[in-house]
């Protein structure tokens, strides 16, 4: 079970060895954001979560996915990770979404967003659902992005590994009670988990 970013990058390095033509997409290679980088994000941003910082540091997560999480916002040509997060920053998604998420990835088309400025709930992940009626409804997914990257890397090992219907559902909620996770959360990674490991 992945506990751990580098437990999620030797997974992402298995999932590149079975399917070398996805290996741009899935490898987590070293990441290249220097000091300067993370200035220039913090002036646009206001603040850049503690957790966040150590994942872009470690890893260069520009166009990486892990299972159906898209780990950064929509690449333009020749763009870096931090010019993609400062570009999308500036723009607002939704009239929902507050003044304080910033764009960071995606669950299947769905936005994924950091809280970079709200006391108590800094580097918290939330989820902007696009399909929930007219208006998109927002909901929490982790309480840090790395939490949220050893979760999706937790499912898309099981998914990987065979793993097929209700009962991989439960062992994988389960696996989050360390997590803490409250309700609203946990219906967040029942979804998910439903999605990859039963089809929804």
């Amino acid at each position: 079970m992945i506990d751990s970013l580098s437990q999620l990058a030797e997974h992402c390095r298995r999932v590149a060895d079975r399917f070398p033509r996805l290996a741009s997409r899935v490898l987590l290679e070293p990441s290249t954001v220097t000091e300067e980088d993370l200035s220039r994000l913090s002036s646009s941003w206001g603040a850049v979560p503690y957790s966040y910082r150590q994942c872009i540091v470690t890893f260069n997560l520009a166009g990486v996915a892990v299972g159906y999480f898209e780990l950064s916002p929509p690449m333009q040509e020749g763009e870096t990770l931090v010019d993609a997060l400062i570009r999308t920053g500036a723009n607002r998604l939704a009239t929902e979404v507050p003044a304080a998420l910033r764009l960071v990835g995606a669950y299947e088309g769905d936005p994924l967003l950091l809280n970079v400025g709200d006391e108590g709930v800094e580097g918290h992940v939330l989820r902007l659902d696009l399909g929930a009626g007219p208006r998109p409804q927002l909901t929490r997914v982790a309480n840090s992005f790395e939490q949220l990257l050893v979760a999706a890397g937790r499912l898309d090992q099981m998914a990987f590994e065979g793993a097929d219907g209700w009962l991989p559902v439960e062992d994988f909620l389960d696996s989050l009670q360390s997590f803490k996770l409250d309700e609203e959360q946990m219906r967040n990674w029942r979804f998910f988990a439903e999605t990859a490991l039963v089809g929804g």
